[in-house]
């Protein structure tokens, strides 16, 4: 089985502010709480290898996931880090926050998914960047003795999920959303996952 979750609560949720790119902004005491929980979750699951995104708060949570089901070790893997929104890394206002939305709702309802906000990703390269991991995951995986664990981004995978996954599309996922600590129970069919 795989497991797929976003990271705990952290301050960056709190302020409102995008912070996708390196160390900054960790979880806040309710993310570490979340992340216990999502520890508790996974007890009675032989988690056989974790992978956690390079940033902070995705690291945060592995390790704290990790400690408490006596994991000695998880791997970072920086195709696992939230998507590049260029140019508003750092900012939290109202307006920017139009943008982005206004970004996504664009690569949801045409065809032009090679735009960006500036300096950003686009929709093509976070969907090739995820089903790269994913890919790199199977050259390995082993569905009758692996049980995997990814903690990653609600971005990337409200994105990056469709590319990867058999019975899930862009609009449901984005009109759901994914919230801190969630896990998607995927098994591995063919080249996909499927949910559930």
């Amino acid at each position: 089985m795989i497991y797929i979750t976003r990271h705990g609560e952290s301050t960056a949720n709190v302020e409102h502010v995008f912070s996708n790119r390196g160390l900054k902004h960790p979880l806040t005491d309710k993310g570490k709480k979340q992340s216990e929980n999502l520890a508790l979750l996974l007890q009675g699951v032989r988690i056989t290898s974790v992978y956690a995104s390079p940033i902070l708060r995705a690291i945060e949570t592995a390790s704290i996931v990790c400690s408490q089901l006596h994991i000695p070790r998880f791997e970072v893997n920086s195709l696992l880090r939230e998507y590049d929104v260029g140019f508003l890394e750092g900012l939290s206002d109202a307006q920017s926050w139009d943008l982005y939305f206004k970004n996504e709702r664009q690569w949801i309802s045409t065809s032009n998914r090679d735009s960006s906000l500036f300096n950003g990703e686009t929709f093509n390269q976070v969907q090739q960047r995820f089903r790269q991991f994913i890919d790199y995951l199977f050259s390995s995986y082993s569905p009758a003795d692996h049980n995997v664990l990814i903690v990653t981004h609600g971005g990337l995978l409200k994105i990056g999920l469709p590319a990867v996954v058999s019975n899930q599309n862009i609009s449901e996922i984005v009109e759901k959303g994914i919230g801190n600590c969630q896990l998607l129970r995927c098994q591995k069919s063919g080249s996909l996952l499927h949910i559930g």
